[in-house]
């Protein structure tokens, strides 16, 4: 796991003093130049919508790219290796494009999100514009090479019409079972409104009709508009998209604003009643001054759902017109007003306005936030921010005393759209920036980050043991972490309990920070059965490893206790043996 940041920190004793007093937040000048990267497809608008990490660190940004004549738009994807130089291994020199049509039909292809199998194979997802002129989910899945993979869909291609005049996918997610999972939004042709839509696919492309009983979910929350940006799945398999709803029949006019909007289901696609009752929840930010709505979504570690997206003001001059806006969900769907305020963060960057377009939960409890921020009518730079895990700002990154980092890369318009964490704390954004004449290209930087996410450690299983004894396990020592990371016993399946410490200290099973260095232990009570095992599972910065231990097999005869009670009852002193074993199975 610590092999990319061994390999970093041997290029940074290389580049000298400069690289040695970097700090979280700081550009990495290990990263294309001098941590920044453009890279055009076109003469055109080409636009990076999202991101995504291999196993071995390399980094796929996905969006769209316009043709020589700039009459339409292919879904684009481009590999960067570690270096964030183009990986020439992919594609035609490291770029991809893909027209759903053919000429001259095709029109507009745009991937809004990317996600990395297993495998190694790349699914892009978004939407196309078809010779009807109807939009319809698109997804194209490509091999590790960046060829179109033949076994998905038809030529590698996915298009689905789900109501026939305009369905977009924004978001996507792979189940554990490899099928997958997305989100986005279905325009109903008779009201003209728009309502979220979730869909689920068989690993080959084709709709998993075990899934809302033909693979498609349409989920209205409010009485108009309603779409989805983010998708997670849950470690029990439940699905959790976010965005907004328009609480009014009209959202144009100032009667009207948009609220953060959240769904949940269950794994066959029916909503989850568990989820604020009815398995849908609204928020806003502030009554009829801001329309609200969530960009990304990030589930934490202890299940509670943290949406980013902005706010923006009802109103046509510039300065301040909307902000970052951060809101935690409890997992129940109800507002976890221990966040910020009252469940809110809301934090303007700029002179005139900023918006939040990704989020990633950080293993030590903190949430990295990232979007773009105006500062005049023309340069427009991508903007982080680090949150505390109450929300507050931390303003120890970037060094500038705020804890925002603003990136500008050029005179003209910048915006991240994907953001990613790397496993040596690196960040990863990846969005536009303006090439001069309102021409986009791809663009991608990658700020130092703290690393909190430990070396692997592994606990010694026991056997043997008595039946509901104390069993401590070995002790390990924490590695490979930079800062303080979340500690705590974790037991998502309901069938691992036990207690930690650290440095000797008292158990607990309370939530806590540990530092490298620290040495850990745990403990757990042995199955009261014979032959029965006891687990605890420690999660240190979200790596997991569990404590087994079993007991001893009951005895078959001589001095062992079922021995001696099977003698006993066999001469007519104590329990049948037979009593004795069905007790003790």
């Amino acid at each position: 796991m610590k092999r990319q940041l061994t390999l970093s920190l041997s290029i940074a004793l290389a580049l000298g003093a400069s690289a040695a007093f970097a700090a979280p937040g700081d550009l990495d000048v290990r990263f294309g130049s001098n941590g920044k990267q453009t890279t055009s497809f076109s003469p055109w608008n080409d636009q990076a919508r999202d991101v995504a990490l291999q196993s071995d660190g390399r980094i796929v940004l996905a969006g769209r790219a316009g043709n020589t004549e700039g009459t339409e738009d292919d879904f684009a994807l481009l590999r960067y290796g570690t270096d964030g130089n183009l990986d020439t291994s992919f594609g035609t020199g490291g770029k991809v494009t893909t027209a759903f049509w053919d000429a001259p039909n095709d029109r507009f292809d745009v991937a809004e999100s990317v996600v990395v199998q297993p495998d190694g194979r790349i699914i892009a997802a978004g939407w196309t514009v078809a010779p009807d002129q109807s939009v319809r989910f698109a997804m194209a899945r490509y091999l590790a090479n960046g060829q179109l993979d033949s076994s998905f869909g038809v030529g590698g291609r996915v298009v689905t019409s789900v109501r026939g005049l305009s369905d977009a996918i924004m978001d996507i997610a792979l189940q554990r079972d490899g099928k997958i999972v997305v989100t986005g939004e279905s325009i109903n042709p008779v009201t003209g409104d728009s309502d979220i839509v979730t869909a689920r696919y068989h690993a080959n492309g084709t709709l998993d009709a075990s899934f809302d009983l033909d693979g498609v979910a349409i989920t209205p929350i409010g009485p108009s508009d309603d779409y989805a940006n983010g998708l997670i799945i849950q470690t029990d398999g439940k699905i959790v998209v976010a965005g907004g709803s328009c609480n009014s029949l009209d959202c144009t006019t100032v009667n009207g604003n948009f609220d953060f909007a959240f769904a949940r289901y269950n794994t066959n696609g029916s909503l989850d009643a568990s989820f604020s009752d009815d398995g849908k929840a609204t928020f806003a930010s502030a009554i009829l001054i801001y329309s609200d709505g969530a960009s990304r979504l990030a589930l934490q570690e202890d299940g509670k759902l943290v949406a980013a997206g902005g706010r923006d003001k009802g109103v046509t001059e510039m300065r301040q017109l909307g902000d970052f806006a951060v809101m935690r969900v409890l997992p129940n769907g109800q507002l976890d007003t221990g966040f910020g305020d009252r469940g809110w963060v809301k934090t303007p960057i700029g002179l005139d306005s900023s918006w939040a377009m990704d989020v990633a939960y950080r293993p030590d409890g903190k949430l990295v936030v990232s979007g773009a921020a105006v500062f005049n009518t023309v340069n427009t730079s991508f903007a982080t921010v680090l949150y505390n895990a109450d929300g507050s700002v931390d303003y120890s990154f970037g060094g500038n005393g705020t804890g925002i980092v603003t990136t500008p890369f050029g005179a003209s318009m910048a915006e991240a759209w994907g953001l990613k964490l790397q496993p040596d704390g690196g960040i990863v954004l990846a969005g536009m920036a303006d090439s001069g004449a309102y021409r986009g290209d791809f663009a991608a930087l990658r700020y130092l980050g703290d690393d909190v996410i430990p070396d692997a450690y592994g606990f010694g299983a026991q056997s043997g043991l008595k039946p509901s004894t104390v069993a401590v396990s070995n002790p390990v020592t924490i590695s490979g972490i930079t800062a303080p990371t979340i500690i705590n016993v974790s037991d998502e399946t309901g069938k691992c309990a036990g207690e930690y410490n650290i440095n000797g200290g008292e158990y607990t099973t309370a939530w806590g920070m540990v530092k490298a260095g620290d040495v850990v232990t745990v403990r757990n009570k042995s199955n009261a059965a014979y032959s029965g095992q006891s687990c605890t599972r420690l999660s240190v910065g979200m790596v997991r490893s569990e404590f087994v231990t079993t007991t001893e097999g009951g005895a078959s005869g001589g001095g062992g206790a079922l021995g001696l009670l099977g003698l006993l009852g066999l001469l007519g002193l104590g329990l049948p043996l037979m009593a004795v074993r069905r007790r003790r199975a």
